[in-house]
């Protein structure tokens, strides 16, 4: 039997994606993202489209919590790992980074 990936601790409500974060684990944070769609796709219906965006006590996903706890090198880590590539025409890219989480159009 495996694991629940959605387990949260009792503290603060971290996953384990959450606390790949706090440690700055990033090959780890790949294994669970990769685990986790790997899951997703064995399942129907999905129970949660980005295991990233479960969020702890404080209300915090993983990429703010990221930023939260100061590290750049995390934080950048998930920006790059959830960009989409929209077009590319020769040397040009145009990339979409979805920054929803850090600022939500709720008023």
């Amino acid at each position: 039997k495996k694991a629940n990936m959605e387990a949260r601790d009792h503290f603060c409500g971290n996953t384990a994606m959450h606390m790949a974060v706090i440690h700055g684990r990033k090959d780890m944070y790949d294994l669970l993202a990769r685990e986790w769609n790997n899951l997703q796709n064995r399942n129907a219906p999905p129970q949660q489209s980005d295991l990233s965006m479960l969020r702890n006590t404080k209300g915090e996903s993983c990429l703010t919590l990221a930023a939260s706890v100061g590290s750049q090198e995390i934080f950048q880590h998930i920006i790059e790992t959830n960009r989409q590539t929209l077009w590319k025409y020769g040397p040009v890219t145009c990339t979409l980074y979805d920054l929803e989480e850090l600022d939500p159009l709720d008023p």
